[in-house]
């Protein structure tokens, strides 16, 4: 289906239609194992991208500080974010527990507002280390995909 059609079918929809449309399709987006949770499927794409393209495994959902096993057995945390001209920020998802080397290297997932990837970076946890900041409130470290991962040699863009 082209994305004009796509559009004038959900231009269609009367209002309430629209939430049990997203509800349907989340659905029908976990039947086919494109998604895992029930939450915004942004984090969910990204780890099952970073999988494919590293052919490594999804961890288990319960799984705390890594995301997918590579084969080699490189842990890799996935943090993503879907950049839209109302929220152009390029903050990462909340890093927990970076003391303990719960993973090896970070891959920062870049979306644009039709969920198709325009940047994918690696990143070793040396350099996640240099480059987050903590944040009390969230009990947290965060990173900002900007930058400052074109300067980092030991970062490389992967898309």
């Amino acid at each position: 289906m082209e994305a004009a059609e796509r559009k004038r079918l959900v231009e269609g929809l009367p209002d309430n239609e629209l939430p049990a449309l997203w509800s349907e399709t989340l659905q029908e987006m976990r039947l086919r194992n494109l998604i895992r949770s029930h939450n915004n499927p942004v984090a969910d794409f990204a780890e099952l991208y970073v999988a494919r393209h590293f052919e490594g495994t999804l961890a288990a959902k319960s799984m705390a500080g890594y995301d997918v096993l590579g084969p080699d057995g490189t842990r890799y945390q996935v943090k993503s974010r879907r950049i839209t001209t109302e929220n152009a920020s390029r903050q990462l998802g909340a890093i927990r527990s970076l003391e303990k080397d719960p993973f090896d290297v970070l891959i920062a997932v870049l979306f644009d507002v039709n969920l198709v990837v325009t940047e994918m970076w690696s990143i070793p946890i040396a350099a996640v280390r240099s480059l987050a900041t903590w944040t009390a409130h969230v009990n947290a470290h965060k990173l900002i995909a900007d930058a400052r991962l074109k300067t980092d040699p030991s970062i490389e863009r992967l898309v």
